[in-house]
């Protein structure tokens, strides 16, 4: 698979050739890949003429690294943090490669047929510069420098083009007028914009030769997220200071639990954490109040563009599924429990990739051997398993992460919560009256449990008239050639997540298997089921409740920086980016509903986001 690297005019393609490209996990696919003078870089299924896979601009945002993991690899960061790893065949192939995309992310042309006013200083001249000093770092191959002989001539041609049409448009002084209005004011916005942030960053603690802040992305109880590039990897990150994190012991050994957590689980599809460090009070660093967790950045949440404007599509329901169970299997191989699986703690890029994040009430399942309680007052009421509703089964395990994922799943299609109970009881009321209509056996044996009280509660609640068959419950995910009497796919795969005995809910991994989610085995491929190393927590459940005992321990493990380019992200499934030729239509998607958020925070009459 030779790169065949040819170069036309600067109107054509400067660069093209046979890549791989990494889907996710290990599976890679073959493109035909190019790069036009327009700086678009392009990968299609078949060679020129072929169905676009995916196009990607090139700016001067973009950066190119190799990729130590693979062998003559390389990566690609663009803008929206997306991220494409492509491979070719030799070494030399890789670094042309590398070398002249990054050219093209340096010349810095402008479209075709732009006028522009000369305002002293020709921008193409710069252009000019960077393209030289490209040059420079790559002479001495033939094609190379039969590439920059003709992009400069171009370039030169270009140049010549737009001193003549500058020559004749001169500025008069209405336009310099409106030029110089248009300066002052954006001038005075970026001087407020950045009074505002001072105001804002007044109290947040940060090394400014680490990471850059940029603005605030959330605020709670808990602190300020605040959105901001990591300088040392150049990415993107979020910074979520937790103030007086010691004031409540017991909330302060949830948080040491969560960020150990976060060092431990390592998968695509859990949230990265990149940093954690404090700000210290003494010359000798043990005192400090303020912790700061430093973790990638995604757009928004499954929660918001659930109830936007668009639907989502049944692919799109079967990959955020196929995400959810590869992270959560990967979690409970590990011996860790989420507890709080909900739409708001699932978040998504402009990529459609989900990443499970909030693990406040995660906890590390005990062993056999040991005997530890594990509160049943945990998850979102709305997508809280039977088993802790009724506080029958302790100590319980990765079946109330399951319960969860059916209850999202039907969020998803239906687009309103399946279980919206007003309390607990009215809660346990809501999905008993569900089961026993659909399927009543389920509720015949209650085994599990050993209340005899709740048991009989259980009992006494009449089914619901509302509901007869799981058709019903999540009716588009029933196929129109399946008769009421049957099942679809997707109808079984809801009706496995939501058993009402937790016995009887199968494990992530094993779902994975459904014929529901057939399409996302055959496109990204199975994930690593293989049990890992489970997350060791004895020095934190052991850790007495003092400030200064969970202080030692922070210090002492957790803070730490990961780089970004060593998360291996090589366990289970649920790939970074899905298939080529649907990532633009999903890039639209969230980004559509990231930028509706933000006007949603000025326009309060409106309490549903819509997505457009």
């Amino acid at each position: 698979m030779s790169s065949n690297i040819t170069h036309i005019s600067s109107n054509d393609i400067t660069i093209e050739g046979w890549l791989r490209k990494k889907g996710s996990l290990f599976s890679w696919r073959t493109y035909f890949v190019s790069v036009d003078a327009n700086r678009f870089l392009s990968y299609y299924i078949k060679a020129s003429g072929g169905r676009l896979a995916g196009r990607v601009k090139l700016t001067r945002k973009c950066k190119v690294v190799l990729d130590p993991r693979k062998e003559n690899g390389f990566v690609l960061f663009a803008d929206l943090g997306r991220t494409l790893k492509f491979a070719a065949d030799s070494k030399s192939d890789v670094v042309l490669w590398k070398e002249i995309i990054e050219s093209a992310c340096l010349y810095d042309e402008s479209p075709p047929g732009e006028k522009k006013i000369d305002t002293g200083k020709d921008a193409r001249t710069s252009a000019a510069a960077a393209l030289q000093r490209a040059h420079r770092r790559l002479r001495g191959t033939s094609v190379k420098k039969r590439f920059f002989q003709q992009s400069s001539s171009s370039l030169s041609t270009s140049t010549e083009t737009k001193r003549q049409e500058s020559s004749e448009i001169k500025p008069d002084d209405e336009t310099t007028e409106k030029t110089e209005t248009t300066i002052k004011k954006r001038t005075t916005q970026n001087v407020t914009t950045q009074k505002k942030n001072k105001k804002a960053f007044a109290d947040f603690f940060y090394d400014p030769n680490k990471y850059v802040l940029n603005k605030t992305v959330g605020k709670g109880s808990y602190g300020l997220v605040v959105s901001g590039t990591d300088l040392r990897a150049d990415t993107p990150c979020a910074i979520k200071k937790i103030g007086d994190a010691f004031a409540d012991l017991v909330d302060a050994k949830r948080i040491v639990r969560e960020i150990r957590l976060m060092h431990n689980l390592d998968h695509e599809n859990i949230l990265k954490i990149y940093d954690c460090y404090a700000k210290f009070h003494d010359a000798r660093r043990e005192a400090f109040d303020d912790i700061y967790i430093v973790t990638e950045l995604l757009q928004t949440d499954l929660h918001d563009v659930i109830y936007a404007r668009r639907p989502l599509s049944r692919a799109h329901v079967q990959y955020f599924a196929y995400q959810m169970l590869c992270g959560l299997g990967y979690m409970h191989s590990k011996g860790v429990v989420h507890r709080d699986i909900k739409c708001g703690n699932l978040l998504v890029s402009d990529q459609c990739q989900l990443k499970i994040c909030d693990f406040g009430l995660a906890r590390a399942l005990p062993s056999k051997t040991e005997q530890q309680h594990l509160t049943e007052y945990v998850v979102t009421r709305w997508y809280r398993s039977p088993e802790l509703l009724l506080s029958c089964r302790a100590p319980y395990d990765g079946a109330v992460d399951i319960w969860s994922v059916g209850c999202v799943i039907a969020e998803m299609v239906n687009r309103h919560p399946l279980f919206a109970g007003r309390d607990v009881i009215d809660q346990i009321k809501r999905v008993v009256s569900v089961i026993k209509a659909v399927r009543p056996r389920d509720v015949e044996k209650l085994g599990f449990v050993t209340n005899a009280k709740a048991r009989a509660y259980v009992q006494s609640i009449e089914a619901s008239e509302r509901y007869t068959t799981w058709n019903q419950v999540v009716p588009k995910l029933a196929d129109a050639s399946t008769s009421s009497d049957k099942r679809s796919a997707g109808i079984d795969f809801v009706a496995s997540l939501l058993r009402f005995d937790p016995a009887n809910r199968p494990g992530a991994y094993k779902v994975l298997n459904h014929a529901f989610l057939a399409s996302m085995r055959a496109e990204l491929g199975s994930p690593n089921t293989e049990i890992d190393v489970p997350c060791d927590l004895a020095d934190i459940e052991a850790c007495p409740l003092e400030k200064s005992a969970l202080r030692k321990i922070l210090k002492r493990h957790d803070f730490r920086y990961t780089p970004v380019n060593t998360h291996s992200g090589a366990n289970g499934g649920g790939g970074a980016t899905r298939r080529a030729d649907r990532t633009d239509e999903s890039s639209t998607v969230i980004t559509e509903t990231a930028s509706q958020k933000k006007r949603s925070e000025q326009n309060k009459g409106d309490s549903i986001q819509h997505l457009h």
